[in-house]
């Protein structure tokens, strides 16, 4: 019973980009988007944007966000979310001091076949120059009986931006359905098209570098708590995140 990538693939579209069937759900009719915008001055020089999809029996869902620079170094998360016919969809949207946000929903759907193929052609674009990819890779030298680093950009790799971003702007109408919606909590969405906004995001300072397992020193380290129980506390596993 060893997933091996299988648990890394499943954390990178749920976690990650924050797409994830309910626990409940049957046949993908109850979704939650939850996405893990990053927050620390070292993950938003790694992770800006992400996006997943999630095929089910009503059609495809989908959501993207994006961390935007802005004057003055201020950031701003963008989200989309696309909720299929027949599903219903619970957005938990982070609860950050200080933040604005905005939901908004498309009173017509835009052509969601003409943006794929679109984001399919700027992406494959974008893999031909073989920039964007892994910076190296690893061979096996049978001479010398070692791996060794071959520092070169490859194709595979490539980052892409979602087609929830490549839709066609100007024939979309907006809809603010900030009215009624808690600030904080989920928020329950039905079939459709959204956009959220959020900003004044905040960056704070990184986490402290932890020992790896080979370096434990005996000290639990100020990442948890209370090391006298086993009572788990999620803040004690935030460098995990």
């Amino acid at each position: 019973n060893h997933p091996m990538l299988g648990a890394v693939a499943e954390w990178l579209p749920s976690a990650v980009a924050g797409l994830a069937l309910s626990p409940t759900s049957i046949g993908g009719q109850d979704l939650l988007f939850w996405p893990r915008i990053p927050d620390t001055f070292e993950t938003t020089e790694i992770v800006k944007y992400a996006s997943a999809t999630q095929g089910t029996k009503h059609g495809d869902a989908a959501i993207a966000w994006r961390l935007l620079i802005g004057a003055n170094s201020t950031k701003k998360v963008m989200i989309r979310a696309l909720v299929p016919p027949g599903s219903t969809a619970t957005l938990r949207l982070p609860v950050v001091p200080h933040t604005w946000r905005r939901i908004m929903s498309a009173s017509i759907l835009p052509d969601f076949d003409l943006a794929k193929s679109t984001a399919k052609t700027k992406c494959d674009l974008r893999r031909r120059k073989k920039k964007f990819g892994f910076p190296f890779h690893w061979e096996y030298d049978r001479i010398s009986e070692m791996w060794h680093r071959v520092n070169r950009t490859k194709e595979i790799g490539t980052s892409c931006q979602s087609f929830l971003f490549q839709v066609s702007e100007d024939t979309i109408e907006w809809i603010d359905i900030n009215d009624g919606v808690e600030r904080t909590g989920d928020v329950s969405l039905q079939a459709g098209f959204y956009e959220v906004s959020i900003g004044n995001w905040k960056i704070r300072p990184d986490v402290e570098q932890i020992p790896g397992y080979t370096q434990y020193d005996g000290s639990m380290g100020s990442y948890c708590s209370d090391p006298s129980t086993f009572d788990w506390d999620p803040m004690d596993a935030e460098h995990l995140v």
